[in-house]
């Protein structure tokens, strides 16, 4: 047997039955706050098999083997999974987030399982080429251009309108720093060079000011796209990260035919044909504008809360697609759920963090400390998912009585932070 391979609690050998069923091959485990619920959903109906450096031990009960490789090494782990299937039937093949989408496909394609084509893959990664899709197919989009130098970014920006995001151009989702002026944008320009030894280039995008949102569903296997809910998304004060995330299931926007005929053509135009799709939406003065398709389950819990309000089991239902079922993506329920994260208000050490929330409510799903005492957190100008303290999650009848139970919470909850500051680049 390959040493690659160990097996948890399932031992992974040659000499398996040739009855049993294909196992649903998960690249990458993620964090046990993020994917832990998704795993544990997935492992429920399928034998799942991690394609990882480790299999932590949060995700150990829920695996049936673990196969070792680096994901940094899109040859050693392509090489991993080709020995894995040759002793294990593999059914299926599933990112866990979407900086693992492009290598997912590539392991799929060396096991000869259906796999995203290198245009939606492109599509997932590069803000520019999609938007760039999404405009050819006139469906309403925010722009973004690539600039060589600041004087290109200040040119861009003063065509887009202010403010504007100036942000580096690398894989997947990125900070950058808004600029209000043309000094803003040179400033701002410099500033992503110098932090990002990886970036290839520089993006300025129109910022497109509003509410965000989003758009959850499943594609089945003849490209029809079930929506299954409708996110709202609250932001905090420029630049932190979204403190927190809400479903309804009586959503007016599910009613919105034109946003659905919009949501159909971006699939189209990427080319998405089967699996999870999660669009972002900016809701503007001027109308919503879609901002990417991304071929993966969301983040931030959306998927609990997804099921909570609804009924509809998205992680499932992407694994289902995976293995070349039909995926149910029916309502069952019309209630709705939030998650609220606790951000530091300001930079230094944690002290103490207590909350007087009452766990036993049947309404509060969820009260979890995510940071350690004496540990050191950002501010609200460096902010970034990894500074969280806390997340909570909440259901009601309706979305006012979610927004209540919240603020509930957050008044129950108290912290202390010993100050410490570090200055961000991008603050001027």
């Amino acid at each position: 047997m390959p040493q690659a391979v160990r097996a948890t609690p399932l031992r992974v050998t040659s000499q398996l039955p040739p009855s049993i069923p294909p196992a649903l091959l998960l690249v990458g485990a993620g964090s046990p706050d993020d994917q832990g619920f998704g795993l544990e959903r997935i492992a429920a109906a399928y034998r799942v098999i991690l394609l990882d450096q480790v299999a932590p031990d949060w995700a150990r009960r829920h695996l049936a083997g673990h196969t070792s490789c680096d994901l940094g090494n899109p040859a050693s782990a392509v090489s991993a999974a080709a020995r894995l299937a040759q002793i294990v039937p593999v059914g299926g093949v599933l990112a866990t987030s979407a900086v693992r989408v492009g290598l997912a496909a590539q392991v799929a394609r060396r096991l000869g399982l259906p796999a995203l084509a290198p245009r939606v893959v492109r599509a997932s990664h590069d803000t520019a080429f999609a938007r760039h899709l999404l405009t050819l197919a006139q469906v309403p989009t925010l722009c973004t251009v690539r600039v060589a130098d600041e004087s290109a970014a200040a040119r861009q920006a003063a065509l887009l309108g202010y403010p504007v995001l100036v942000r580096p151009d690398v894989p997947g989702p990125s900070s950058g720093c808004r600029a209000d002026t043309p000094d803003g944008v040179r400033r701002a320009y410099r500033a992503v060079i110098s932090a990002r030894s990886d970036c290839a280039g520089v993006l300025v995008e129109e910022l497109g000011q509003g509410a965000d949102a989003s758009i959850e569903g499943v594609l089945d296997g003849s490209g029809r796209l079930a929506i299954a809910a409708i996110v709202r998304t609250t932001s905090g004060a420029w630049p932190v990260p979204a403190i927190g995330h809400a479903v309804d299931a009586s959503d007016p926007l599910l009613e919105d035919a034109g946003l659905r005929a919009h949501a159909a053509a971006a699939v189209r135009t990427v080319g998405l044909k089967t699996g999870p799709v999660h669009i972002p939406l900016r809701l503007t003065a001027h109308g919503y504008r879609l901002l990417s398709v991304q071929p993966v389950l969301a983040a931030d819990l959306v998927p609990r809360l997804v099921e909570l309000a609804t009924g509809v089991d998205l992680p499932r239902a992407a694994a289902t697609a995976a293995m070349g079922g039909r995926p149910l993506v029916e309502p069952t329920q019309h209630r709705a759920a939030a998650v609220r994260f606790v951000y530091p208000p300001t930079a230094g050490y944690l002290e103490t963090a207590q909350t007087g929330t009452p766990l036993g409510a049947q309404w509060l799903e969820r009260f979890r400390w995510t940071r350690h005492l004496g540990t050191y957190v950002h501010g609200p100008e460096a902010a970034t998912f990894t500074d969280r303290l806390a997340q909570f999650v909440v259901t009601g009848r309706d979305g006012e009585q979610c927004l209540d139970r919240l603020r509930l919470v957050e008044e129950q909850t108290a912290l202390r932070i010993r100050p410490h500051t570090v200055v961000h680049s991008c603050t001027w």
